[in-house]
């Protein structure tokens, strides 16, 4: 059975009662393997600040290029909130496989901004085509990842942060 633990104030959580405590520890992916897990998604969710607020929306995107010279391309409708946007922003991407116990996540962190006049280097093909005619290019100036897996005890949860095998 799980180990519960009661919140309290000490533990810089709100008092919700009780949550489940697995006590992971992080593995780090390098910039190249957080790249190549990404690239296998479709889908992630852009953050931008709208109104002074962080907000986060999903994007189909692709990725060009490596380290150092690595970008994030999506397209867009030019009177969305991700259409209109030009500054710091971030890309988030996870997978989470809760019958194999394995998941990791990227975040990818840079500048987001139009492309105007530029030829774009790849489609992201968005699900939702119709408006889409804002591309925007996300220029990484940092990639960080992380992944774990979750073993299943008899009676309880166990999570090792690790490499998956190849």
């Amino acid at each position: 059975m799980p180990s519960d633990t009661i919140t309290s104030p000490s533990d810089g959580l709100p008092d919700t009662g009780r949550r489940v405590d697995f006590g992971a520890s992080t593995f780090e992916l390098t910039s190249w393997e957080s790249l190549d897990r990404i690239r296998e998604q479709p889908v992630g969710r852009i953050c931008i600040l709208e109104r002074g607020v962080p907000i986060a929306f999903p994007v189909n995107y692709r990725v060009t290029g490596d380290p150092p010279e690595c970008r994030i391309v999506m397209r867009t409708a030019p009177a969305t909130a991700v259409g209109r946007y030009d500054g710091s922003a971030s890309l988030e991407v996870d997978d989470i496989d809760l019958g194999s116990g394995r998941a990791w996540s990227v975040i990818v962190r840079g500048q987001l901004r139009p492309m105007l006049g530029e030829d774009p280097p790849a489609d992201p093909r968005p699900l939702v085509t119709a408006g889409r005619t804002r591309w925007m290019m996300l220029t990484a100036d940092s990639i960080s990842g992380r992944r774990f897996l979750v073993r299943r005890g008899r009676d309880e949860f166990t999570v090792d942060w690790q490499s998956e095998p190849s």
